[in-house]
């Protein structure tokens, strides 16, 4: 679509009627295609497009998480571990989920290396880590 632009009394004015420029005012066509977006244009697009990858990671964070939990339950119903050793997995792994649940992948895989291999396994804790690290070097 085109607009005009015009100057009035110092004023720069923007119009898509070219009818309401005053008689004898030059004016300029402007394409919006070759208009360059404002600060706040650019800034709101970043923010969208920022929104978009915050959904898609927090939603796969919630199915990571859920996995894991089913995979912990399957373990503990197959005698694998103990009903004492579910629940303290579970505890210890809690500031973890709850950052990858909120789409905080990094935050996660930071809790997780602060934990450690030493309470909840090292096949469990190489299981986990390979699993954030990898959807972060593909996601971010």
């Amino acid at each position: 679509m085109t607009k005009y632009k015009y100057i009035l009394e110092n004023s720069q004015i923007e119009t898509k009627d070219l009818s309401t420029i005053p008689n004898g005012v030059s004016y300029e066509e402007v394409n919006e295609s070759e208009e360059q977006p404002t600060q706040e244009e650019i800034f709101n697009e970043r923010v969208l497009t920022e929104f978009s990858y915050y959904e898609k990671r927090k939603a796969d964070g919630q199915d990571a998480v859920l996995m894991l939990e089913s995979k912990l339950r399957v373990l503990k119903l197959l005698g694998v571990i103990t009903e004492e050793s579910h629940k303290g997995i579970d505890s210890l792994l809690e500031p973890i989920a709850i950052a990858v649940e909120r789409g905080q992948w990094i935050d996660g895989r930071d809790k997780l290396i602060a934990l450690g291999s030493s309470q909840i396994g090292q096949d469990m804790y190489d299981s986990i880590y390979t699993q954030i690290n990898d959807y972060i070097n593909e996601n971010y």
